[in-house]
C-alpha cells in the first residue's frame, strides 16, 4: 500500500485531466472546442506519453535488479542514464507536439477544431 497508493493517486489524475478538458470544452458548446480538446487529448497521449512510459518502464526492470544485488551505484547510474534518455526523447516529441496543426489538417480535422488542438 506505501507504494501504490501514491501511484494510483497520480494515475487518478492523470487520467481525470483529459476527462475535465473535455467537460470543460463540452460546456462551450462549440464542436470545434470539443473536437479539437478530444484530438489534442489523444494525440498528447498516443504522441508523448506512450512513448515516455514505454522508455520509462525499463527502469521497472533494471532498477529492482540493481537494488537486489545491493548495487546502489548501479541504481544511481541507471537513473540518471533514464533521465538523459527521457530528457533527449523529448526532444523530437516536443517539435513533434508543436507542429500539431498540419497533422490534424493531414488527418482532415476541420480548420476550427486543429487550431484549437
Amino acid at each position: 500500500m506505501k507504494i501504490a497508493v501514491p501511484a494510483i493517486v497520480a494515475n487518478f489524475f492523470g487520467f481525470t485531466m483529459a476527462v475535465t478538458n473535455t467537460v470543460f470544452a463540452g460546456h462551450l458548446g462549440d464542436s470545434d472546442s470539443m473536437a479539437g480538446v478530444g484530438m489534442a487529448a489523444t494525440y498528447l497521449n498516443i504522441a508523448v506519453i506512450s512513448f515516455m512510459l514505454g522508455f520509462n518502464s525499463t527502469l521497472n526492470t533494471l532498477l529492482p535488479q540493481a537494488k537486489g544485488f545491493d548495487d546502489y551505484h548501479l541504481c544511481g547510474v541507471y537513473l540518471n542514464r533514464g533521465v538523459i534518455v527521457l530528457s533527449a526523447a523529448f526532444v523530437p516529441l516536443g517539435v513533434f507536439l508543436t507542429f500539431s496543426y498540419p497533422v490534424f489538417r493531414l488527418i482532415g480535422l476541420e480548420h476550427g477544431a486543429a487550431a484549437l488542438g
